[in-house]
């Protein structure tokens, strides 16, 4: 399912937003959409943090995709928002040799049956204190919307 999103701050001209629907493989699949879109993979699993990495960026659990030639083709910690069930975290990729993150927001649904993922490509800010306040305002936002329309 693919939904527009409707956000009053300056955001990058595409939100990619996809579905998922949790499995009995204890995978997130992917449900059918009209417009493919690669940097998101067919399924998600959640996971408890092994590493300490994540844990010291404050995420005690991660998403990932499969794998592709030994490396996740998707992998993020899952940092909380404040909004109850919602976490955020973000994606990179390289684009003529420079490292580009964009930021994912995860809402989990339907008492975890269903996961929508919200993609903004290549938009993210290093500065978390901005960062979280930019993310609680799209929250909101998204909210706000679901229930005027």
């Amino acid at each position: 399912m693919e939904n527009k999103v409707l956000i009053s701050y300056p955001m990058p001209a595409i939100v990619w937003a996809y579905s998922y629907t949790h499995t009995i493989t204890g995978r997130y699949e992917k449900d059918p959409a009209r417009v493919h879109f690669a940097r998101l993979p067919e399924w998600l699993k959640v996971e408890y943090t092994q590493t300490n990495a994540p844990k010291q960026n404050g995420a005690y659990t991660i998403i990932h995709g499969p794998k592709k030639a030994g490396k996740y083709s998707f992998y993020t910690g899952l940092r909380e928002t404040g909004w109850q069930n919602w976490q955020y975290g973000n994606d990179y990729e390289f684009r003529q040799g420079k490292k580009v993150n964009s930021l994912c927001l995860f809402r989990w649904m339907d008492g975890d049956r269903r996961l929508m993922v919200y993609y903004f490509t290549g938009w993210y800010f290093q500065d978390r204190a901005k960062l979280e306040k930019i993310i609680r305002g799209i929250i909101s936002n998204i909210q706000k919307n679901e229930t005027a329309g």
